[in-house]
């Protein structure tokens, strides 16, 4: 689905989490007020074909004050190709009233809760508001409800955080079953309290390959579910490829090749009975990720002694050759 995208930098956070940089992050300098969406989005609106979605990112949209919600919705325009809408929130500021308010506007809606990590120490660390598994299950069973689809966001490797901590994050997510799934890892961004405390020596971030086999892991916890996953890693734009933006840790533009390059890695692991030489039938769509980005899969292979070709295949098959 072609989302146009509206990015409110804080607007509606109670807090800042240590990592957050959203000016960074969304290259957006300023809040846009109503008046300029509106005006911004009958401009988007000439460039784009077939149904779509807004999107409200980068605050808490559900936080903001109820006459500013209503303001901002009202000032969306009509479009006979505009399905609803999609706003990013905090698993605290979904209520009822406030999923009236959006109703009254679009009967299509959907929502996807920033929860990061579902540790507690984590996520004090990361200066957010605790939500614990009750609460989280509470505003689920009120989205269903209101039959609001929603996705999740999630982080690795934020402070006090672990491979244990993150994948018992994965299990609980999946359980409740959203429609999707984002996850990238932590990236200490200018100006933000994660580059002091990475400056003082207080925070190391992930590695790359290790944040993305992490990630890998759970991208197989969620696939087992049926949960598709949405994105992987930050995207990137040019405010993030801007020198000097990004202080430190994994961001990479293809991130997600990487963690799927992983992903596959463990599959064929155990596919792989012995040493010597296999013949992996692949579509199409998976092959790099069956080779690897850069052809890791096939340097890691090696030295375990197994050596592959990959063909075209209408399905995943291993052969020993």
């Amino acid at each position: 689905m072609k989302i146009i995208p509206v990015f409110l930098p804080y607007l509606g956070c109670e807090t800042r989490c240590v990592y957050c940089n959203q000016k960074i992050a969304t290259g957006s300098e300023n809040i846009q007020t109503p008046i300029e969406v509106r005006k911004f989005l009958n401009k988007a609106y000439k460039n784009i074909n077939g149904d779509f979605l807004i999107g409200f990112y980068a605050g808490t949209f559900l936080n903001i004050p109820e006459k500013l919600l209503k303001n901002y919705l009202t000032n969306i325009p009509k479009n006979k190709d505009l399905l609803g809408i999609r706003l990013s929130t905090t698993v605290g500021s979904v209520t009822q009233e406030k999923i009236d308010i959006l109703k009254k506007y679009f009967k299509n809606i959907e929502i996807e809760l920033g929860i990061e990590s579902m540790d507690k120490e984590v996520q004090i660390e990361a200066n957010r508001i605790y939500v614990s598994p009750k609460m989280l299950n509470e505003k689920i069973n009120l989205l269903r409800k209101n039959n609001i689809e929603y996705f999740i966001h999630l982080m690795t490797g934020l402070p006090k955080d672990s491979s244990e901590k993150f994948l018992k994050t994965a299990r609980i997510i999946a359980k409740t079953r959203p429609l999707g799934i984002r996850i990238h890892p932590t990236i200490v961004l200018k100006d933000t309290k994660l580059q002091k405390l990475f400056n003082e020596g207080k925070y190391i971030p992930q590695d790359l390959y290790i944040a993305a086999e992490l990630i890998a892991k759970s991208v197989d916890i969620f696939k087992k579910k049926d949960i598709k996953i949405t994105r992987l890693g930050l995207f990137p734009d040019l405010s993030l490829q801007k020198k000097g933006n990004v202080i430190a840790g994994p961001f990479h533009p293809a991130f997600g090749s990487i963690v799927y390059s992983f992903y596959y890695r463990n599959i064929l692991e155990k596919r792989f009975t012995k040493e010597g030489n296999y013949t992996i039938y692949s579509p199409d769509n998976i092959k790099s990720y069956i080779n690897g980005f850069k052809r890791i899969n096939h340097e890691y292979f090696s030295n375990k002694g197994i050596h592959f070709t990959v063909k075209k295949g209408k399905r995943l098959l291993v052969k020993n050759i």
